[in-house]
């Protein structure tokens, strides 16, 4: 096959609405390249790029913001500038082998601000004080990197059942004058295409357990806000035709999203490989033991119907939580045993369920 190389202009708004929450308006536009080397190979890469976000919160998520200060620093008006990458995107979809199996593999990697960084430096080189730069003196020019990989492998039994899995990996940093990667640029876990007992934002960073995050699960409501810099999720479902068009699944869901540095107002939400407790703690209730990583992951499971109407998938996936990221207790020597972090099914209730709408396949 011929590559197949096109220049790529797009722009795009996006409008959020929390009632009682926030909102906030996004704007985007970028320059670049689309090259198909294949008919299986892709890559997607944007030179210019310039982002403009503007949010606007509400007298609720701002008593949210005065206890947070994660969220302070990431959530105000931002703009991210590139203009020589902003980013490379590459996507291969696999074509089935002898065994009924093939995979999907894609990653991203995003920077900004690099040359408002680099123009910064240098103009502070010739001053005695140093200045950062910002636009109009109140919004600032976000400087971050960003990695998000993408793998999945499907295995047809036969022409109506097939077991899919996912494992999906990120991680971002900031760097320059910006000291956390902006809000809408963090990882987040839960919802119809992450983890499925939990709803968007609602689970993690880590073992960290907000007691506003309580408070919203019981009114069932659904505003969350945790994010992290560092995802980890994996997912494994098997599908199968029930009649006509209607379909049926049964899934596995693990993972969570973590922080990169200690977080006093966030305890136990750093990605660590050996535990670790600290001592300043800020957030109300929060366990000073930082576990590692591995103790922090979080499964649910459940069952989905979609109706497969050819062009369009639509699609219910209800999941329960089967293990949470943080211990129900601790023993007096500060370690957890593994039984208290899984859920006791004999107390499930309906309101246990986290129902997600799905608009065609989760992965």
């Amino acid at each position: 096959m011929e590559e197949d190389a096109r220049t790529r202009i797009s722009a795009s708004y996006n409008y959020i609405l929390l009632l009682d929450w926030y909102q906030y308006n996004f704007f985007n536009a970028s320059y670049g390249y689309d090259l198909q080397r294949s008919s299986s190979k892709r890559y997607i890469i944007d030179h210019v790029g310039i982002d403009l976000l503007l949010p606007n919160t509400r007298p609720q998520f701002d008593t949210v913001l005065a206890t947070n200060d994660f969220l302070q620093r990431s959530f105000g008006q931002q703009l991210f500038v590139s203009l020589l990458f902003r980013q490379l995107s590459y996507v291969n979809t696999g074509t089935p082998n002898r065994l009924n199996g093939r995979r999907n593999i894609s990653f991203s990697f995003e920077v900004a601000g690099a040359e408002i960084w680099a123009a910064n430096e240098l103009y502070n080189a010739f001053r005695d004080s140093a200045t950062i730069f910002r636009l109009n003196n109140t919004i600032d020019f976000s400087q971050y990197l960003k990695f998000d990989l993408d793998y999945r492998r499907y295995f047809d039994i036969n022409s109506k059942q097939l077991i899919a899995g996912r494992i999906n990996f990120g991680i971002a940093a900031p760097f320059g004058y910006t000291s956390d990667v902006p809000y809408v640029k963090q990882f987040f876990a839960g919802g119809s295409y992450s983890l499925r007992a939990w709803f968007p934002r609602e689970l993690g960073p880590g073992g960290f357990l907000d007691p506003l995050t309580v408070e919203e699960r019981l009114q069932n409501s659904t505003r969350f806000y945790q994010t992290g810099d560092l995802k980890l999720i994996f997912n494994l479902e098997y599908r199968f035709d029930i009649f006509w068009m209607l379909k049926g699944a049964l899934f596995l869901d693990g993972g969570n999203v973590w922080t990169l540095r200690h977080d006093p107002s966030r305890c136990g939400s750093q990605f660590l490989f050996r535990r670790q407790t600290f001592s300043d703690c800020t957030s109300a209730g929060a366990d000073p033991v930082n576990d590692p990583f591995y103790k922090q992951i979080a499964l649910g499971g459940g069952m989905g119907i979609r109706f497969d109407f050819t062009y369009v998938i639509l699609g219910l996936d209800m999941g329960i939580k089967l293990r949470n990221p943080f211990p129900g207790e601790r023993a007096m020597d500060g370690i957890a045993r593994e039984r208290s972090y899984w859920v006791d099914l004999q107390k499930f209730q309906f309101k246990d369920i986290a129902f997600n709408l799905v608009l065609g396949y989760p992965f």
